[in-house]
């Protein structure tokens, strides 16, 4: 049961990571273009 918790956050880490950097490229883009 541990290890799928684990693996849970590590997805959500990950997941969370590139909804970050696509946000802050996506904002990046609409300011300067």
């Amino acid at each position: 049961m541990i290890q799928v918790m684990d693996k849970v956050l590590g997805w959500g880490m990950v997941i969370l990571a590139a909804y970050t950097l696509w946000a802050v490229t996506t904002a990046n883009h609409a300011f300067v273009g």
